[in-house]
């Protein structure tokens, strides 16, 4: 039987596990856009609905996605 790595996986050699983060890969840091930017782009939208929308996911910092399943009943005001 064939000796494992730490992970679960033996390198094709067989020369035992992989070196720590060698299957890792380098995350990017997210584009920050300006203040301008983004009024250029609230303001670029085709719709009242489009433009709450993008308010609303610039406001919260919320995700797309959260913003998908919101409901009437999950807003304060």
């Amino acid at each position: 039987m064939a000796k494992t790595g730490a992970v679960g996986i033996e390198r094709a050699g067989g020369g035992g596990p992989p070196p720590p983060g060698a299957y890792r890969y380098r995350r990017r840091l997210p584009t920050v856009l300006s203040r301008e930017e983004v009024s250029c782009l609230i303001n670029a939208a085709g719709t009242l609905f489009r433009r709450t929308l993008l308010m609303t996911l610039y406001g919260t910092g919320m995700r797309r996605s959260e913003l998908a399943r919101l409901k009437v009943s999950d807003i304060d005001s």
